[in-house]
């Protein structure tokens, strides 16, 4: 039996409650795979991140959860990622990535004219 350590319960409860598809996560297409993950706009509200830019273009700005083993290297500042598939895909440009007990937190901007 593999020893338990505080650190994998807390990552196993990530994945098993937190980032969960029945409780809060839902299964979101990002970068063209089928992952869970939670996308949340109300944090970013309360941050007040979201901003006009000063060519008038709005910057559409989220906060996507997702575990960081189902997601791949962490993602680079200024790297594009893609949500949703077909013709309802939107590119993103990621502006910050923070990894904690596996999950990544990605705030990722759209740019609308």
């Amino acid at each position: 039996m593999k020893d338990l350590t505080f650190k994998s319960v807390i990552n196993k409860d990530c994945a098993d409650i937190f980032l969960n598809d029945k409780e809060f996560a839902d299964s979101i297409y990002i970068n063209d795979r089928l992952i869970k993950a939670i996308i949340d706009s109300n944090e970013l509200i309360e941050r007040n991140i979201s901003s006009p830019h000063d060519d008038g273009a709005f910057a559409h700005t989220i906060l996507i959860y997702v575990l960081a083993s189902e997601f791949g290297q962490k993602p680079k500042i200024e790297q594009k990622i893609t949500l949703g598939r077909h013709d309802r895909k939107r590119t993103m440009i990621v502006k910050e990535c923070t990894e904690e007990q596996g999950i990544y937190a990605i705030t990722a901007r759209e740019v609308k004219m």
